[in-house]
């Protein structure tokens, strides 16, 4: 990503998600909705600002 802290703050959400993810399941797994949210919405925006750059890069020769 373009700037290290921020793909390193999108990794901490990640792993906070996993983790909740985890607690969530083991203790009821319908509540593990937020746990799922806070890992998927990292992927989604680190994927999403991957193409973005990669595509810029592309353009830009």
């Amino acid at each position: 990503l373009g700037n290290p802290l921020i793909a390193a703050g999108a990794g901490v959400v990640y792993l906070l998600g996993r983790l909740l993810y985890l607690r969530s399941y083991v203790a009821n797994p319908e509540s593990r909705a937020i746990g799922f949210l806070l890992t998927f919405a990292p992927t989604a925006f680190m994927l999403i600002a991957s193409l973005v750059i990669g595509i810029g890069n592309l353009m830009s020769g």
